[in-house]
């Protein structure tokens, strides 16, 4: 339980910093300047666009989350029947007990965890938009934005692909395969090492898209002080 306990805090500590790190170094914006009305129209129009995108790759996300549990669905039920009728055959009520407790907290793990690498995502979305905005804003006052707006796209797929892998892990069950009674202890161990070891590739795929978010910034930041 200490284990799983270890687990969960890591994961949440990993995605606050992975957040609030970015969020402290990119979040001021300089003085604002006032664009021609038809270039204010052209960044409506474009703002407009990556709100409509941003709802595309959401609905996308959404639909590939439900067909990924669909197509678990059939194989980890079986699994979870084995389970419980391997856990009604165990002859100590408190390993029982444990084991039971165990199961349902490696869930939690998993929950708890995707929803911190999902709002870590939306901070970035989030973050990633004002430095669209500010490279719009640059653009109006003549600079060549040209590296900026590669680095900005280059970010926005970063983070889709981080999107669709925060969606897999968080459909993903885990179930104890209980061999035998004396090896409780290693049968417990091999599921939270496998959470361990998905975590740790979702949580990368999030840091990989924190990454390419710094570059857009910097090269923003590159421009705007040219």
């Amino acid at each position: 339980m200490h284990m799983i306990k270890r687990m969960l805090i890591g994961t949440a500590i990993s995605a606050t910093l992975v957040s609030g790190t970015f969020a402290q170094e990119y979040g001021t914006s300089p003085a604002r300047v006032e664009p021609r009305p038809e270039v204010r129209e052209e960044r409506q129009e474009a703002q407009k666009a990556r709100m409509e995108e941003k709802r595309e790759v959401r609905a996308e996300l959404q639909e590939k989350k439900r067909e990924m549990r669909e197509e678990r669905k059939d194989g980890m039920q079986a699994r979870r029947d084995d389970f419980k009728a391997r856990m009604g055959a165990l002859k100590d009520e408190r390993k029982k007990a444990a084991v039971g407790r165990i199961d349902a907290s490696i869930a939690t793990v998993n929950a708890n965890a995707t929803a911190h690498f999902g709002e870590t995502l939306d901070r970035l979305t989030a973050a990633l938009a004002k430095i669209a905005a500010r490279s719009d804003a640059a653009k109006a006052a003549g600079k060549d934005v040209t590296a900026v707006q590669a680095a900005i796209a280059a970010a926005q797929a970063a983070i889709a692909g981080s999107r669709t892998a925060v969606a897999s892990q968080a459909a993903k069950t885990y179930v104890i395969t209980i061999t035998e009674e004396k090896n409780l202890r290693a049968d417990v161990s091999a599921a939270r090492e496998a959470l361990r070891a998905d975590l740790k590739g979702t949580q990368d795929a999030v840091k990989a898209a924190r990454d390419a978010a710094r570059k857009a910034a910097e090269a923003l930041g590159a421009i705007e002080k040219a």
